[in-house]
């Protein structure tokens, strides 16, 4: 958020837009790994569960040199396209100076983020063992070296392409050294050619299919949103719109950085067993993201255009119907990742595709055709409704069910438990008699 100020006003609308095009491309490409990533946190967590190292470092070492070879495939596959994609057309900038620009910096953005595959491991290796405090560490490291580039080109008033690269680099070499010092504090988890193997492979990629298609799905329905927005409006409007959503999106990011952790202890606790725990931890962290997302929707929607005066000047005059659909959309969003985490900590991963898939195909049917005759306001009212329809009504209707059968396995494993207990405890009492 503090780039914004830096960088709009030296920038100009047009490229200030093309920038934030380009940033939201990571939310777009949060698929792009195949669900591996996610895939191998599940493992992981499994493996840890059950105690099993050597598990662990096959799937380790499978997912690693997968997305060797992915990084690899679409660096070939850029440079022999890079002269045969209309970057500025697809990027939806008009200006001689942004068109000048978008080819340079779309390319420096997927070489990054290419790059950024196989390294990018670390973090799912780490959240796997429930450490992913190691991982926000570095990450923040990330983000103040990303920030004192953006900074370092605010001063020299650099184009955008210098920013997308200094953007970048900061948190790709910050995950990097992360994985130097896991790699070398625990070499056992090192990945090794030798540990490759298809079946685990397999593993990964069938658990992964899942949360490919959920991420795909909702980067179809979030992340192109100022694609949508370019198109059908404007670069102008691409500005107004993601100065307003940023500031929405900061409750939700530390929500979600602070329950990630949650996903692994829910596997690990569900193969031992304590689903006790795993019922209590969802209702606590319904309970606690709800009153801090409602508060927090409510004092921001109301101090948005305050909190934007003072941030990047008077320029901007978001209506307060698109402001507060972006405070419900921070509540509902929030909640459903509270949920989200709990269903893929216990690998339900099913009922979340067919939601995923209904939300995408219903929110750009509606900004397709409210866009043009609403404005900006239609596009996140129209991702309320889809999250409402086919989020929350599909977890209104199933979640309590699931949870007392959750409950209910509980209470009979424990009975089984003690039964064998005191069966146990008759049968050496009646030899020693």
């Amino acid at each position: 958020m503090a780039s914004i100020p830096l960088t709009i006003h030296y920038l100009g609308t047009q490229r200030f837009a093309l920038w934030m095009t380009i940033n939201s491309l990571m939310t777009m490409l949060t698929f792009a790994d195949l669900g591996l990533g996610n895939g191998l946190m599940t493992a992981i967590s499994e493996s840890h569960g059950k105690d099993d190292m050597q598990m662990a470092r096959r799937y380790i070492s499978s997912a690693f040199y997968m997305l060797v070879s992915m990084s690899v495939l679409a660096l070939l596959i850029l440079a022999g396209t890079y002269n045969h994609i209309p970057w500025a057309g697809f990027l939806g900038v008009h200006s001689v100076a942004a068109i000048r620009e978008a080819a340079p910096a779309a390319t420096i953005f997927f070489v990054c983020f290419a790059c950024n595959l196989p390294i990018a491991i670390v973090r799912c290796i780490q959240a796997g063992y429930q450490s992913g405090y190691t991982t926000n560490v570095w990450g923040g490291v990330g983000v103040l070296l990303g920030f004192s580039g953006v900074v370092a080109c605010a001063y020299v008033k650099a184009g955008v392409p210098w920013l997308v690269l200094s953007f970048a680099v900061g948190p790709m070499l910050s995950a990097l050294l992360n994985g130097v010092q896991l790699f070398r504090s625990q070499p056992e988890l090192r990945p090794i050619w030798k540990e490759f193997h298809w079946s685990s492979l397999r593993r990964l990629l069938s658990v992964g299919l899942g949360f490919f298609i959920i991420n795909a799905a909702l980067a179809m329905a979030i992340g192109s949103d100022n694609f949508v927005i370019a198109h059908l409006l404007g670069p102008d409007a691409v500005t107004e719109y993601s100065i307003a959503m940023r500031i929405f999106t900061i409750v939700p990011g530390i929500v979600s950085m602070v329950l990630m952790p949650l996903w692994p202890a829910y596997g690990e606790s569900a193969a031992r067993g304590d689903m006790t725990w795993v019922i209590r931890a969802l209702k606590r962290s319904l309970i606690g993201v709800g009153l801090v997302t409602v508060t927090a929707a409510v004092a921001i929607t109301f101090s948005a255009r305050w909190i934007i005066t003072l941030w990047v000047g008077n320029g901007f005059h978001q209506s307060l119907w698109l402001l507060g659909g972006m405070g419900v959309w921070m509540v509902v969003n929030a909640l459903a990742v509270v949920v989200s985490i709990f269903l893929n900590g216990l690998g339900r991963i099913s009922v979340q595709v067919i939601s995923a898939v209904a939300v995408a195909i219903s929110t750009l049917a509606m900004e397709l055709l409210g866009t043009p005759r609403f404005g900006l306001p239609a596009m996140i009212w129209s991702t309320n409704v889809s999250y409402l329809c086919f989020v929350w009504v599909p977890i209104v209707l199933f979640l309590p069910r699931f949870v007392e059968n959750l409950r209910r396995r509980d209470e009979l494993q424990r009975a089984t438990a003690s039964e064998e207990s005191i069966f146990n405890a008759s049968a050496i009492a009646a030899d020693h008699a």
